[in-house]
């Protein structure tokens, strides 16, 4: 006997019209994500200095002249990095000083070509012919300020974007997870790499939380059997069409999650979505989204600088340099690309991941095995083969949190796993995690304060946070977190409880999938 559409999404709430209800629950998973996302990230903006940032400088000067109207795709070259645009004074004055220390920047990016009058310069920036969409926002925000202030209202902006996209994923994954684990898992995936891109001036962090809101959708999709309700068919479609605009990879990362998600999805739950009229209409948002992309990128290609004097050494040797750099750079590299957390970071790391990663994939099914096996390789391989054919023209340019918007998919897709298996994580496993995840925060915020402090004379406008602020902030967050996983009981939750949800999936899981008669619960008990 076949599941019915009918009995494949009866777990999704519904209000008495029969559309998706956006239920109190649902609210309050949002609210409090959106809360504890802020708090962390204010404590990553007030840690790193002003401009200290990966390209902040640069980011800063597009977004100021995007802001001011410059939508051309197309900006005449000066010097070895960049494009010419039109920036206030006090921005690049204020930008100077760490401009200058850095080796990716010439006299052209830090001080200005010509002097336009009403505060305003040429400059060079290496964000030039990058798509203008983010940085309108991010620059209307700054606009009304100046120099440090103005850099100060841009992260703010760019942060609450972020912030919003990682509550409407959090949201998404409870209306779908039958136990607190997803949102676990869901906590474990937003490694310190990720808050730290989220709260500098760059659009970097945004790609990896509409990342993270494509993988939650999509996992709603394949547990509804095809069926998602509203609410995960609009934030997976906004997120993806978002991603698919701000960065020119993002289009390629998009591409591999849905084949991910192919391969660990059902083939009925396949075939149910190419008939469905919403993947049709979602199908064409995003494909227009990047045809805009892509149009954007033909246009500006002529824009593109011309790479500096060739590389020396061998494509090979660099290559091996970098894969250590690369695997640590998707958890913690900051704020340089190759400044690395203290050794304590990366040992809570191994802890957290280590338990997490052999507790899931002993409990899951092939097709999940599959697809996070094709999410790693394919992100170790992606930098290996950009290096050996682009080294000797732009060097060892990759970092390893650029491929996260993909990367980010294994904690959810383990965390699916094991929730499909009825395994529960406890409140009381829960606080630990949260607690070694915050303290690696805590250590690195600490750590890039002690470095900077020596040079504090020279990064002006940076608000030196104390110990004491950073851990409020930080294990305040923690704090929101843990109620948003007190959110996933199993007590009744939206009219059904979560244990006649947990029955009916695992039926269906156990018609499609063969398992086990232990995994065919009729009833779970309530988390303690």
């Amino acid at each position: 006997m076949t599941i019915t559409a009918a009995a494949a999404d009866s777990a999704i709430p519904r209000d008495a019209g029969g559309q998706s209800a956006i239920s109190a629950r649902t609210r309050r998973v949002f609210l409090l994500t959106l809360l504890a996302s802020i708090l962390v990230e204010t404590a990553w903006m007030l840690a790193v200095p002003p401009f200290v940032g990966m390209d902040e400088n640069q980011h800063a000067t597009k977004a100021a002249a995007v802001a001011r109207g410059d939508w051309n795709p197309r900006h005449r070259l000066a010097g070895a990095y960049g494009g010419v645009v039109q920036a206030p004074a006090s921005l690049v004055e204020a930008a100077r000083p760490e401009c200058e220390g850095r080796n990716t920047t010439d006299r052209f990016n830090c001080q200005p070509i010509t002097h336009l009058g009403n505060d305003m310069v040429t400059v060079t920036s290496l964000a030039a012919s990058y798509n203008p969409l983010f940085y309108a926002v991010v620059g209307t925000a700054g606009r009304p300020f100046t120099g440090i202030g103005s850099l100060y209202a841009m992260r703010a902006c760019a942060g609450l974007l972020c912030a919003i996209m990682i509550a409407l994923a959090s949201a998404i994954v409870s209306r779908w997870a039958t136990t607190r684990t997803p949102l676990v898992a869901l906590q474990i995936g937003a490694v310190p790499v990720l808050w730290y891109s989220t709260s500098i001036l760059a659009p970097n962090g945004l790609e990896m939380c509409c990342g993270l809101a494509v993988w939650s959708a999509l996992l709603g999709v394949v547990r509804s059997h095809g069926h998602p309700d509203r609410m995960t068919i609009v934030v997976g479609t906004t997120a993806a069409c978002v991603m698919s605009l701000i960065r020119g990879a993002g289009p390629f990362w998009l591409t591999l999650i849905l084949f991910a998600i192919f391969v660990m999805a059902p083939s009925s739950t396949t075939r149910q979505v190419f008939r469905s009229k919403w993947a049709r209409w979602s199908g064409l948002a995003v494909a227009l989204s990047i045809v805009g992309a892509g149009a954007w990128t033909l246009a500006s290609w002529t824009s593109v600088p011309p790479p500096p004097a060739p590389h020396p050494g061998s494509p090979i040797a660099a290559t091996i340099t970098g894969l250590p750099l690369w695997a640590i750079g998707s958890y913690a590299v900051y704020p340089g690309p190759w400044e690395t957390a203290p050794i304590a970071v990366y040992m809570i790391g191994i802890v957290v991941w280590g338990a997490f990663l052999g507790s899931a994939l002993l409990r899951a099914r092939r097709a999940i095995w599959v697809s996070t096996g094709f999410v790693a390789l394919v992100s170790a391989l992606i930098p290996v083969v950009l290096t050996m054919a682009t080294y000797h023209r732009i060097g060892l340019f990759w970092q390893g949190r650029y491929a996260l918007p993909f990367v980010v998919g294994i904690s959810l897709m383990l965390g699916y796993a094991l929730d499909e298996r009825c395994v529960r994580v406890p409140i009381w496993l829960s606080a630990p995690v949260l607690a070694g995840s915050s303290l690696a925060i805590l250590i690195s915020l600490t750590a890039i304060v002690h470095n900077y402090l020596p040079y504090r004379s020279t990064l002006q406008g940076w608000f030196v946070p104390s110990g004491v602020m950073l851990t409020i902030l930080i294990f305040a967050s923690a704090g929101l977190s843990l109620l948003v996983i007190r959110q996933g009981s199993n007590v009744l939750i939206d009219g059904n409880s979560a244990s006649d949800r947990v029955s009916r999936r695992t039926t269906a899981v156990g018609r499609e999938h063969h398992v086990s008669d232990d995994a065919r619960l009729s009833t779970v008990p309530n988390d303690p």
